[in-house]
């Protein structure tokens, strides 16, 4: 965690800098408040990834095969208005082996799967936001003295928090931190044939935090409705109802 501390740290520094400066400064052009639309959404990320928790009795822990690591994800979607992005993802990480060294024992894992946002603020140059997904995850442990490991799960849960600040009306910014909650189903140790159900499996949890850069692509440039605009509408609305 120390890793991505000071790094994450410099980032929002500079993000908060940044706006601040803009905020003070007399020339700088004023935010148009638009947000993009029926455009493809491309999220790249990289930061601290941990998992916690016992995999079941007979295979003990997942902190026992590995600490903390960096992910890197990829993920692409639809925004189908200001508001809402469908789409999936995928992620690859590299672990700290628990004992040894990485030339000794390889830890890595991939998932995939599809997943939602919601943003709140779609219009503000600032602006948070919420994931949730899910899908399937994989873990693999490469011995050179036992051989490969490795476990496959479903994800029934990926939950992120992000607040995007946005560099153009195309690209974000964005500090996010997320879980993934995870259920191991099969494993296959060094030597077996074959995979075998894990009998009586836990719910352990990845933890993520890092940064995602989001670029919006094609589409339309959707302006902010005036709140004047809003009233009329809304006046429209109630005189033809009646």
């Amino acid at each position: 965690m120390k890793r991505l501390a000071i790094p994450l740290t410099l980032t929002l520094v500079f993000l908060a800098s940044r706006a601040h400066s803009q905020e003070d400064s007399p020339e700088a052009p004023a935010w148009p408040h638009t947000a993009p639309a029926r455009a493809i959404e491309l999220n790249v990320g990289w930061g601290y990834n941990q998992g916690f928790g016992s995999i079941s009795d007979s295979e003990g822990a997942i902190g026992d095969e590995a600490q903390n690591g960096t992910a890197f994800n990829f993920g692409i979607g639809y925004r189908l208005n200001p508001t809402w992005m469908i789409g999936g993802y995928s992620e690859g990480a590299f672990y700290t082996p628990d004992r040894g060294s990485v030339l000794d024992r390889t830890h890595y894992g991939a998932s995939a799967g599809v997943q939602v946002q919601y943003h709140f603020s779609p219009f503000a140059k600032i602006d948070p936001w919420l994931g949730l997904g899910s899908g399937f995850r994989s873990y693999f442990v490469d011995s050179r003295s036992d051989g490969q490991k490795t476990l496959l799960g479903f994800d029934f849960a990926r939950a992120q928090v992000g607040v995007a600040y946005r560099m153009s009306n195309g690209w974000a910014v964005s500090p996010v931190v997320g879980a993934s909650f995870t259920e191991f189903f099969s494993s296959r140790a060094a030597g077996d044939s074959g995979f075998h159900s894990i009998a009586e499996p836990r719910p352990t949890t990845f933890l993520f935090a890092g940064m995602i850069n989001r670029f919006d692509l094609g589409g339309a440039v959707v302006r902010q409705p005036s709140t004047l605009a809003q009233h009329r509408q809304q006046r429209s609305a109630s005189a033809q109802s009646f």
